[in-house]
């Protein structure tokens, strides 16, 4: 990953694709930059701590995703059966506190799983994919189904801290931080989808920059109104 690839492709208007495996701090650092490069050539530099976070997190949910599948495969678990997947989630994130994680993600990468993010730009707007290939279990798919619906019970990260301060190191917080960091900029979180399709789990974030933006949302309804239906 090379800093003079997002400023080429900001340059001759391509879509930026860039692939991962884990989540180390040079590669922190260079999404920030990159995000930073990006915003700063469309004069949004204002949007980079909600685009930044929500973007990290979505990534760190598809790196663990793919950590949490090695580990399952290595460990001969089957998630399919409830009291295994509940103890092989318990030693995963027990893996997690003891900084095993980058262990994990290479046993993913050399499993053929991966991260990819992609991001198309324009002066209207952001359209940012995390993908991964592990897909969602049903219930991961409900559990973040509820987080969803919890950052739309609140307008302000200070509420949702207020309401829930007994309970902020629960699993899948940072995707309700994340709703309501777009909430204050004024991002539409409709916008934010996660959602799994043919084995890909999708995460995705639009970031409206002018009113001339359409959504993928708005652009699937235009194209059914002119199919006539």
């Amino acid at each position: 990953m090379d800093i003079e690839y997002i400023k080429t492709s900001l340059n001759e208007g391509r879509t930026i694709k860039l692939s991962l495996h884990s989540l180390s701090d040079t590669t922190q650092a260079f999404l920030q930059s990159a995000i930073l490069e990006i915003l700063t050539y469309y004069s949004k530099e204002h949007l980079f701590l909600a685009t930044y976070t929500v973007l990290f997190e979505a990534t760190m949910n598809a790196v663990k995703a793919n950590a949490k599948k090695a580990f399952f495969h290595h460990a001969e678990i089957n998630p399919a059966i409830p009291g295994e997947y509940s103890s092989g989630t318990q030693a995963f994130k027990n893996l997690i506190n003891e900084n095993q994680i980058q262990t994990y993600s290479e046993l993913a990468k050399h499993q053929g799983l991966y991260t990819k993010i992609i991001i198309a730009h324009s002066w209207d707007g952001l359209n940012i994919q995390v993908w991964n290939n592990s897909p969602l279990l049903p219930q991961e798919e409900e559990r973040i189904r509820k987080r969803l619906q919890l950052g739309q019970r609140y307008n302000s990260i200070v509420d949702f801290y207020a309401d829930n301060a007994d309970n902020t190191e629960g699993e899948g917080l940072g995707l309700v931080v994340s709703i309501l960091m777009l909430k204050q900029e004024g991002i539409p979180i409709s916008d934010f989808r996660v959602g799994c399709k043919e084995g890909i789990t999708k995460a995705r974030v639009e970031i409206p920059f002018t009113s001339n933006y359409l959504s993928e949302r708005q652009k699937y309804v235009l194209e059914q109104e002119q199919m006539g239906f």
